[in-house]
């Protein structure tokens, strides 16, 4: 009596895990779009952030001359340490 209680949790314990593994496989796919198109899975997962600096250039004028130089958006920071003259 106690073999047959113990193969019959032990059966309803697989089944319980296979059922909530293919329920939580499910709920990742990405869905398609209004457009029919589907979104990729980095897409649809909240709070993710890119990992790259995003570098970009400022220019000024002094004197008549242009400069440039290189600016890190992502910290805030100068990304050249000095101006560049732009001929």
């Amino acid at each position: 009596m106690k073999k047959s209680i113990k193969a019959l949790l032990s059966i309803s314990m697989c089944a319980t895990v296979l059922l909530s593994s293919a329920i939580i496989a499910g709920a990742q796919t990405p869905e398609a779009d209004a457009s029919g198109a589907k979104a990729s899975a980095a897409a649809i997962i909240p709070g993710d952030q890119p990992q790259a600096d995003v570098i970009v250039w400022k220019f000024k004028s002094q004197n008549g001359h242009l400069y440039k130089r290189r600016f890190n958006q992502t910290r805030g920071v100068w990304y050249d340490p000095a101006w560049i003259l732009v001929k």
